[in-house]
């Protein structure tokens, strides 16, 4: 019976959201507009400490590749846990813009990323070694190399524009935009 029961659930589920589902606007031929978005939360794992890192790509204003996931090291500041975030998005950014490249579908100039943290972007964009980052893992520092070949574009965006906001922290009803 309950599986009868599991049965039925399915299939009202499937009749619910025939209407729902991925959709991309027509663009030009060969006009791929890919835009990223990278958030993370400061310490919110009350337990460890770590932070969360979330991040979301958009092709032809659509979600196609997203991650939300718990940080591998503890961040000592709000900036060094989005930059974490940041490198991990970035890492998903240049896959897909050379994946979308092998299709044929050159991204002129960089993958825009957004990001709500001005910190996080003036360390990204300054190859300078500072006293409050010097601690920081070498690995992170994949995004100055990104940016400098122009691979990504990074831009500031405020938080209540965020689309991985939702990924980081829980939001109210109304920032879920249903």
């Amino acid at each position: 019976m309950f599986h009868l029961q599991a049965a039925k659930r399915v299939l009202r589920y499937l009749k619910g959201g025939v209407k729902s589902g991925i959709f991309f606007q027509t663009q030009p031929q060969s006009q791929v507009q890919l835009v990223g978005f990278s958030d993370a939360d400061y310490a919110g794992d009350s337990a460890s400490r770590r932070s969360h890192s979330g991040y979301v790509f958009c092709l032809n204003g659509a979600a196609i590749s997203w991650q939300s996931k718990r940080q591998p090291v503890v961040a000592l500041s709000t900036t060094e846990s989005e930059y974490i975030s940041l490198c991990q998005c970035i890492q998903e950014g240049v896959w897909l813009r050379r994946l979308f490249g092998e299709f044929g579908h050159d991204h002129a100039g960089g993958v825009p990323v957004f990001v709500d943290n001005q910190s996080a972007i003036a360390l990204a964009q300054n190859a300078c070694l500072h006293g409050r980052t010097k601690h920081m893992q070498v690995r992170w520092h994949f995004i100055r190399e990104m940016v400098a070949a122009g691979e990504v574009i990074l831009q500031w965006c405020p938080t209540n524009r965020q689309a991985a906001d939702i990924l980081t922290k829980s939001l109210p009803f109304e920032r879920h935009g249903v």
